[in-house]
């Protein structure tokens, strides 16, 4: 998911279900706890069906002005971070909410010096939607293309261009589920039409629009998907999207889809990672287990990359090359510098496990991980500027 822009792969951040079963986020007290058939390509339906662009709605579906948040917040005392996009090594924002909350207003905060000061950007004005609760509107996620485009999303979907001046409600008639900024200034998203009830058919649809505009269409289709939830990973003109019916990739920008041999079994998916148009991760879980697989021609095949190890089925694999790549381990990271032959662990977050990490070039990324402290858990943002050998801390807001 390496965007021209330099955008971080892999961006998105622990989740709100997991941040809900680790006792964390919006409206929890942290002191006590804490895809079957050919695709359709560049079809002409548009995102939404009574114009050509995706209409901009407020409450109960009705057309609405877009938004223009008031005031500058303040971060609250035990402010929660959820989320982290980048676009450059120094540039990067934090989404996340106040510790214990009530309405559950998501938060943005951005820095353009590495975390070294944040400035708050106005958020959409809308719930941050974890497990237990959300509207069709509330959002859990956070990607900017470039200083001034972005997106906020999970379920709904907001999209702001000038960093947060306004904020756009964007109607997809489905729950967004993922997204990802590409190359030649377009955006891409995964959006989930599960019927509820009934039969129980969950089609999804990838739909793209120029990163600057709010003109969404379908690109591709896939009937009776469901779970597991599909990857989405773009890099450069190249598109793929792992899921259960299997693994599918573009490699014009959205404009075609061919479906590829899957390494990860249909009935439980995986998780996808493309460093180059060539080299691509993918990590399979298997059960309770899982682990990581590699391709070098774009994702046409993938070899096993475990080596001699197992990991759990929720384990994140962030890579750097086709021979380095480091996944989430207990008590740090693994890492391997031979394609997955042999691994070894890299001491980190002072001894606490990573739940995600990400990576914005070679030599900057970043993890999110779960302190345990006295009062509860408290997630963390860590920074490395050497590839992983070394974390730092990031002190936010």
């Amino acid at each position: 998911m390496r965007a021209a822009a330099g955008r971080a792969r892999g961006v998105i951040a622990l989740t709100a279900l997991v941040a809900a079963a680790l006792g964390v986020g919006c409206g929890v007290d942290t002191a006590g706890t804490r895809i079957p058939g050919p695709p359709t390509s560049s079809s002409a339906k548009q995102a939404s069906p009574s114009t050509a662009p995706a209409t901009a709605t407020g409450p109960f579906g009705k057309p609405a002005a877009p938004s223009t948040p008031s005031g500058t917040p303040t971060a609250p005392a035990g402010f929660q971070p959820e989320a982290v996009t980048a676009v450059s090594e120094s540039q990067y924002w934090v989404l996340g909410t106040a510790g214990i909350c009530t309405s559950c207003p998501p938060l943005i905060w951005h820095t353009t010096d590495a975390g070294q000061t944040f400035t708050s950007v106005p958020a959409p004005p809308t719930q941050f939607a974890n497990a237990s609760q959300g509207a069709t509107t509330s959002v859990s996620d956070l990607r900017y293309a470039d200083g001034v485009d972005g997106w906020a999303f999970g379920p709904g979907l907001w999209a702001t261009h000038d960093d947060g001046g306004q904020w756009r409600s964007i109607d997809l008639q489905g729950d967004v589920v993922d997204l990802e900024p590409g190359a030649g200034g377009y955006v891409y998203a995964v959006v989930d039409l599960c019927v509820m009830g009934g039969n129980g058919v969950c089609p999804l649809e990838v739909v793209r629009s120029t990163a600057a505009s709010d003109a969404w269409s379908v690109v591709l289709t896939l009937s009776d998907e469901g779970e597991p939830p599909p990857s989405l990973g773009v890099h450069g003109a190249d598109v793929w999207l792992l899921g259960g019916t299997g693994l599918w990739r573009s490699l014009d920008d959205g404009a075609s889809f061919d479906q590829l041999p899957t390494p990860c079994s249909a009935d439980l998916g995986g998780t996808i990672d493309p460093v180059t148009a060539s080299v691509v991760w993918a990590f399979c879980p298997t059960g309770l287990e899982g682990g990581p697989w590699v391709s070098t021609d774009g994702g046409a095949g993938f070899r096993s990359a475990y080596g001699n190890e197992v990991w759990s089925n929720s384990a994140k694999v962030s890579a750097l090359s086709a021979s380095n790549a480091l996944l989430t381990g207990i008590g740090g990271l693994d890492e391997t510098n031979n394609g997955g032959a042999s691994y070894r662990t890299v001491p980190a977050f002072g001894g606490s496990g990573a739940w995600w990490l990400g990576f914005t070039d070679a030599s900057v990324g970043y993890a999110w991980v779960a302190d345990q402290l006295p009062e509860g858990t408290q997630l963390q943002l860590w920074r490395t500027t050497d590839g992983g050998a070394r974390w730092t801390l990031v002190n936010l807001p």
